[in-house]
């Protein structure tokens, strides 16, 4: 242990010399080291048709929470101590991890990626979180090695990064001395070698003066034109940025969805069970609060209902996955049903113009209110978050509208089936054109009474939970 962390030490005193280099050639561009010009850069049209991203966790296993909780810890600590051993690429994890000594009690497996990552297509995933850096390692998901990122780009997803300013485990974390002359380069390095198609930041608890988060993104995005690639950032880039207050691409908010359509691009970060990944230790017991923990998933149904009302919203959904059999299973159903509705989910626009004064749901003050919330912030009861989530996307119900991006279509999905006929109100189709269900291809009897249009569903049921009409406006 003492070599081990003799050699971290040196690593990181290294990568402090080689710092004053990097810094020093920022990427020739028109995006300078200033919100005032970064906050012009918007959101690429991919991610807004893309709508559901998942943290890669390796191929489906069948894990209970405790097992994987080990055997993800191994997994990312033989990946990321064969990027510390000084290896030339990334792509080099695969050859050699498994010659590394891993402090963790559990095989260090490796999968076909053409399998693996098929997985994720089955889930309707358009693009891939491969973690950069954790708080624990593997608790957020996998660093995705060079074969599995080539891999996912065949199957036409997009692979970028997550990155914890807070890593713990022996190495610089936030505050730490010397932490962003260390962070920039090793980002800037993953970057560049994975082609990275996002940047999505977690823990911003220090001013972006201090995590030179305007340099970082500045080079970010003249990489990004240099090498014609269009890309994203998330909001966690200072700690001076309130709520929809960062001049970033994309909002990602944690385990809360929005109460109206949203002028600026969102992500529902979610977890499937009751808590993140890492607060739960390898003996199951709550690091926050020393509990034993007892694990509780989120329903297929709540899961699926949430994800349509938040693209309806303008919203997408980012998946914080975990490679048990349970994760697998609850999520299993959903691609399934992206299968047969995904024209109505997919490359759509909200129906319903944007709110400008959209808040989140809940806030701040609605779960602390309850009492289960610990004002001091040391506990969270995510689940009980989640009540108010899935309550706001009933709000909604049954009808969740989308249109296609010219606007010449209409997607209305209905939560639960309708019955024999369904009123859809203040909606006028062009007059005799055709009206279908998505998964049936039964041209379906409608007509217009006022300002709504009553359809006649067809006799058989084409999928679960969730039904979609496809209407021509123009």
């Amino acid at each position: 242990m003492k070599r081990f962390f003799l050699s971290l030490v040196g690593i990181f005193f290294i990568s402090i010399v080689d710092i004053s280099q990097v810094m020093a050639q920022p990427e020739e561009g028109r995006w300078k080291p200033s919100w005032d010009n970064l906050k012009q850069h918007k959101a690429p049209e991919w991610l807004l048709d893309a709508k559901i991203g998942i943290q890669y966790v390796g191929a489906p296993r069948t894990f209970n929470d405790q097992d994987y909780w080990n055997w993800s810890r191994a997994q990312q600590r033989a990946r990321q101590l064969a990027a510390e051993e000084g290896y030339e690429s990334i792509t080099e994890i695969d050859r050699k991890a498994k010659n590394l000594n891993v402090d963790y009690v559990w095989p260090i497996e490796y999968d076909d990626p053409k399998s693996a990552l098929s997985a994720y297509v089955d889930l309707g995933a358009k693009f891939i979180v491969s973690m950069e850096a954790a708080v624990i390692y593997g608790t957020e998901g996998l660093r995705m090695t060079n074969a599995e990122i080539q891999e996912a780009r065949r199957l036409g997803l997009k692979v970028g990064l997550h990155y914890n300013f807070q890593r713990w485990g022996g190495q610089p974390s936030i505050g730490d001395p010397g932490f962003v002359n260390w962070m920039i380069p090793s980002l800037k390095k993953a970057i560049s070698e994975t082609e990275a198609d996002f940047l999505f930041f977690d823990g911003k608890q220090l001013p972006s003066s201090y995590l030179k988060t305007p340099q970082l993104v500045s080079w970010y995005y003249n990489w990004a034109d240099k090498n014609d690639k269009e890309v994203w950032v998330n909001d966690d880039l200072g700690s001076e940025f309130g709520p929809f207050e960062a001049p970033c691409d994309v909002i990602g908010f944690e385990c809360m969805t929005m109460n109206g359509v949203s002028v600026q691009p969102w992500l529902l970060w979610d977890c499937l069970r009751n808590e993140w990944n890492c607060w739960v230790n390898e003996y199951g017991m709550h690091v926050r609060t020393g509990d034993k923990w007892q694990w509780m998933y989120k329903p297929t149904d709540e899961l699926l209902q949430v994800f349509i009302d938040a693209v309806s919203k303008g919203g997408g959904w980012l998946i914080q996955m975990i490679n048990t059999e349970t994760a697998w299973r609850t999520l299993a159903p959903i691609g399934e049903w992206l299968k047969i509705n995904g024209e109505a989910i997919y490359n759509t626009r909200p129906y319903r113009d944007a709110v400008p004064n959209v808040k989140t749901a809940p806030n701040r003050e609605e779960v602390k209110l309850n009492g289960r919330f610990d004002p001091s912030l040391k506990t969270q009861d995510w689940w009980y978050k989640w009540s108010f989530v899935f309550k706001e996307s009933l709000k909604g119900a049954p009808w969740y509208l989308n249109k296609s991006k010219d606007g010449s279509t209409l997607y209305a999905i209905h939560w639960g089936w309708p019955g024999a006929s369904v009123l859809l109100q203040d909606i006028k189709p062009v007059k005799g054109s055709d009206i279908y269900l998505l998964g049936s291809s039964d041209k379906l009897k409608w007509k217009q009474v006022g300002n709504d249009v009553l359809i006649q569903t067809p006799k058989d049921k084409p999928c679960d939970y969730a039904y979609s009409f496809r209407v021509q406006l123009k």
